[in-house]
């Protein structure tokens, strides 16, 4: 049965929701050295017989080094006793502090689950994270499971590497169809520019054609024309021999 409680301390509220197997501190205010103690406190005590934790410190309006280090007590003192803390939702400023600490992935390691909602089961239901697989769900439901699903820096990195990874392939795959269009472009063009030439060639050949036509014409019209010279010649000298062999006219008497 799900047990809410709250705890008011100077600028600094702790809500408590419990279940038998996963507790979910609410933190919302400043968190500094002075309120870092009763967070230490407090986690101690419902830590007792409850294999997760999860600290929710998306309403965390501050957070100093002495805040940071009452997050990495509650995260070192969990894992001494074999338990899974989670810090999710962590806002814009206190993800600065662990970044510039170098404390992102102590914190926020395989073992957080950052931005998903969790929804704490009643009774002997078993918590119900909604962002992770079956697989991961029946995990924690194994009692010898110390692992949070998570949903960290690293994972968003990875599934922001795979969105654009996936991104780039399409824009290969556009490449690519591009690249093909222009290709068909290219044989299409060359097509034409090969009929174009074919059909200059056929042009060519008809000119040749038609001008060896005329060179036969010339030339037949010139073998006309020697051959009407020669018979012209061949009468001529058939005329000059008859002329030749005819006998000469004889004088008749003169008179006295």
């Amino acid at each position: 049965m799900s047990e809410p409680g709250g705890h008011d301390i100077p600028r600094l509220h702790l809500a408590v929701e419990s279940t038998t197997d996963c507790c979910t501190v609410t933190l919302s205010g400043e968190l500094d050295q002075l309120t870092a103690p009763s967070l230490v406190q407090l986690l101690d005590n419902a830590a007792s017989g409850i294999p997760h934790l999860v600290l929710d410190v998306a309403q965390l309006s501050f957070c100093d080094l002495a805040g940071l280090r009452a997050l990495l007590h509650a995260h070192q003192t969990a894992s001494e006793r074999g338990l899974a803390l989670a810090v999710r939702n962590p806002p814009a400023h206190v993800m600065w502090l662990l970044h510039i600490t170098g404390t992102t992935d102590h914190l926020l390691g395989d073992r957080v689950t950052i931005g998903d909602e969790i929804d704490v089961g009643t009774g002997d239901q078993p918590t119900r994270w909604p962002s992770t697989t079956d697989a991961t769900r029946a995990s924690l439901r194994d009692p010898d499971t110390r692992q949070v699903p998570t949903d960290n820096a690293d994972d968003r990195d990875r599934r922001a590497d795979d969105r654009d990874r996936r991104a780039d392939e399409r824009d290969r795959r556009a490449d690519e169809r591009d690249r093909r269009a222009d290709e068909r472009d290219r044989r299409a063009d060359e097509r034409d520019r090969r009929a174009d030439d074919r059909d200059l060639l056929d042009q060519e050949r008809r000119r040749l054609m038609e001008e060896r036509a005329h060179r036969v014409g010339e030339h037949q019209r010139w073998e006309d024309i020697r051959e009407d010279l020669a018979n012209i010649r061949e009468r001529d000298l058939e005329r000059r021999e008859a002329a030749d062999t005819k006998p000469p006219l004889q004088d008749g008497p003169r008179e006295p």
